[in-house]
């Protein structure tokens, strides 16, 4: 099985509900007994030559669907753990181990995309109050140690946050595949229906401010083709050729601080500010459109 095809996954259509879900009481040991199950997999994936897929872990989320009774923010949550177990788990036997297989370090990346964006969607599914409960899981979950949790957490939540105000503004907003995030540092697809307006966003949080930071961008960088800002940019050249159109690449950076606790609307200037993003974006598309007349 080629890379491409072992990670191509689908992009996830992400949507607001009016009924959003809120955490059950007994949540804890419901995250605790998925996280344990996903450390029990790791083993397997250490010593496997077989490539993570969208597939791979099908049976493990139909049964979290089936014991979620219904309740889907709390099923993307529980998924998104016993996923994090798994990412973790492996990360830590790695280093320990001093072995870097290819197909170990692929499998590890790939589940630790699964992992961001199911818990991004989760997100968007709960209610603020869940939302902030959240937080307090490195109590249950950073046995591990280093603080992983706060990390990950903070990072979906500045991708959910972004979603949220793109979605209520009307735009149609996706997931990437995990090849996408991967390799091409994508977080996050928008389209404006009807119109050639399209973007794609990476995403960052930021603990320590209170406003928001984005740069649009017209073409390649002129720096190391390693860093992250050049492979975001030359990924979504190549994702353009893929999906035939026009997507302009934004870096966005979110202060949690303008946020209040498990809140997912923005508030004030931060609205004014991702508006004009997204009228500057909207501005750059249709100029770069060329003239039926010329």
């Amino acid at each position: 099985m080629s890379k491409r095809r072992s990670v191509n996954g689908s992009h996830v259509r992400l949507e607001l509900t009016e009924e959003r879900c809120s955490l059950p009481k007994d949540i804890n040991e419901a995250i605790q007994n998925v996280f344990v199950k996903g450390i029990m997999q790791t083993k397997f994936f250490l010593n496997s030559s077989s490539q993570v897929d969208s597939k791979t872990f099908s049976k493990e989320e139909e049964e979290i669907e089936i014991q979620s009774l219904g309740n889907k923010g709390v099923s993307r949550l529980l998924f998104a753990i016993f996923l994090f177990g798994i990412y973790r788990t492996l990360k830590t036997e790695l280093g320990k181990h001093k072995i870097s297989t290819k197909t170990a370090l692929h499998n590890m990346f790939v589940v630790a995309a699964m992992a961001n964006n199911t818990l991004t969607h989760a997100m968007l599914l709960l209610t603020r109050e869940s939302n902030y409960s959240l937080l307090t899981m490195n109590k249950i979950l950073d046995s591990i140690g280093e603080r992983w949790w706060a990390k990950h957490f903070s990072g979906s939540m500045a991708v959910a946050r972004l979603a949220h105000f793109l979605l209520a503004e009307g735009m149609l907003v996706y997931l990437p595949k995990p090849c996408e995030d991967i390799h091409w540092k994508i977080d996050l697809i928008a389209k404006v229906p009807a119109s050639s307006v399209n973007l794609c966003f990476q995403v960052k949080a930021d603990e320590s401010i209170n406003t928001m930071w984005y740069k649009i961008h017209s073409g390649k960088p002129e720096q190391d083709s390693k860093s992250n800002l050049a492979r975001f940019l030359n990924g979504v050249e190549k994702f353009q050729d893929i999906y035939k159109g026009s997507y302009v690449p934004i870096e966005a950076t979110l202060g949690s601080k303008a946020f209040d606790r498990g809140c997912l609307q923005p508030t004030g200037y931060i609205i004014d500010a991702l508006n004009f993003m997204i009228q500057e974006a909207s501005g750059m598309i249709q100029h770069a459109v060329p003239d039926p007349a010329c």
